[in-house]
């Protein structure tokens, strides 16, 4: 461009910013000074903007930089306090609705990152910056652990304030469900419920145990344990203890149920074992890269029709079986089982739990009720009990008995079966080495 046109531009331009100035100038005051403060408001809202943000050589914001999706997020009317991290479940959710973007609150869904990037893709004030996938979701992240909650402890918290220092567990399943008003029955209330309180407050806390709600169907059960889950925290969507689906339901649940047993008949004890006792799954969402590992926040029930199912004699301790009665029955489970009289029951096993110094410290006396109140629910087979005669009659109070004196007697059944009886069930050692009749044989010891 030569200097002469050089000149005719800058003229042409000058002339062009002098007709603008008087048009201004011919407007009404008022819209003159409305006019003026836009202005004042956008250059404000500019430097803010600019003052937050990593440019580029050129002076644009620059698109390589989480740091500035971070900072759209936390300052963008928008997003502003739309992302949170739930320590309950430990993922991201979305704390109010965007119906501007079509984002809705609750679980975050891979779909919300392209919504995000277009929106800021649109806007002038962001220069209209693409940023990818990757970075949105690495600020997300940010954004959300930096305003971290958890519902469950804000739950708990609350309902114990609003405690009204009535006591009401001890007759809860009573009341509900028509089970037996006795201590045994209060003691499987306290632990299960001080249990989820420490579940809570600290998962790690050791909680192996299963509350199992015996009883005939229609009264209640699976309702009951539904209604007691604050915030609808609970589920019974699973049908194994070691599917990777399966796990992947239970996170952010806070009562789960084996609704009439079904993972249970398809699982080992073992399986059922591990089940309780792990504190930690490791599992793999969907489309993921790396498995993710959550830690236990939720207490276990189970539900059954079938008085004697404890089969497996040498676990029980881990079940806290509790016997229904729809005759007995009081309150429904549907219809009086409400929110305020949950959160009452839960604000009562907040303060047991506070109260106590060591929640699930049992007593002797109390292991003791525990274990004579499983037996009303243990499977007898007819070997267990033509065992149990065999020793009253032919071995009473017999510190050592031979295998083959034994096995002869019982010559209907396995070795293994009756071993596995002995051992399991009336406390003795196989494959021990004593006297019998001046001869020495193999047999079994009792366990002293």
């Amino acid at each position: 461009m030569t200097a002469k046109n050089k000149g005719k531009n800058m003229l042409n331009l000058g002339k062009e910013l002098a007709q603008q100035s008087k048009a201004v100038l011919n407007l009404p005051k008022e819209k003159i000074e409305k006019l003026r403060q836009a202005q004042e408001r956008d250059a404000r809202k500019t430097k803010l903007l600019r003052s937050i943000f990593v440019l580029n050589s050129n002076g644009n914001i620059k698109k390589d930089s989480i740091k500035n999706v971070v900072a759209i997020l936390d300052n963008d009317p928008i997003f502003k306090g739309a992302f949170q991290y739930n320590k309950f479940s430990e993922e991201n959710e979305i704390t109010k609705d965007i119906p501007e973007l079509h984002i809705k609150k609750g679980s975050f869904i891979d779909s919300y990152d392209d919504e995000i990037a277009n929106y800021i893709e649109n806007q002038s004030d962001y220069d209209h910056t693409i940023f990818n996938k990757a970075r949105i979701e690495s600020a997300i992240n940010i954004v959300s652990q930096r305003h971290s909650f958890n519902p469950m402890v804000d739950y708990m918290e609350n309902a114990f304030k609003n405690y009204d220092k009535k006591r009401r567990l001890d007759g809860f399943f009573p009341k509900f469900l028509g089970v037996e008003k006795s201590a045994v029955t209060s003691l499987i209330t306290r632990l299960w419920f001080m249990g989820g309180v420490a579940k809570v407050y600290h998962p790690l806390t050791k909680i192996d145990q299963s509350l199992d709600l015996v009883g005939s169907q229609g009264i209640g059960k699976t309702t009951l344990l539904q209604n007691l889950a604050p915030m609808g925290l609970y589920t019974d969507q699973f049908n194994s203890f070691t599917d990777k689906d399966d796990i992947g339901n239970l996170i952010g649940m806070f009562i789960v149920n084996d609704d009439e047993m079904a993972a249970t008949s398809k699982s080992s004890f073992e399986e059922i074992k591990r089940f309780l006792t792990d504190n930690n799954f490791k599992y793999r969402p969907p489309y993921a890269k790396y498995p993710k590992q959550f830690t236990k926040k939720f207490i276990f029930a189970r539900t059954t029709n079938d008085r004697t199912y404890l089969k497996d004699k040498t676990g029980t301790r881990r079940f806290l079986p509790l016997m229904t009665h729809k005759s007995l029955q009081e309150l429904n489970p549907i219809t009086d089982l409400t929110p305020d009289y949950v959160q009452q029951l839960w604000g009562e096993a907040v303060w047991l739990y506070k109260q106590a110094k060591d929640p699930f410290l049992l007593s002797p006396k109390q292991t003791e009720l525990l274990e004579n109140h499983r037996k009303n629910f243990e499977y007898v087979d007819s070997a267990e009990d033509e065992l149990a005669d065999v020793l009253y009659n032919d071995f009473h109070n017999a510190d050592f008995i031979p295998t083959h004196e034994l096995m002869f007697k019982l010559y209907n059944y396995k070795d293994t079966k009756i071993r596995n009886l002995m051992e399991n069930v009336f406390n003795y050692e196989s494959g021990k080495r004593g006297y019998y009749q001046g001869k020495q044989v193999r047999g079994f010891k009792k366990r002293h």
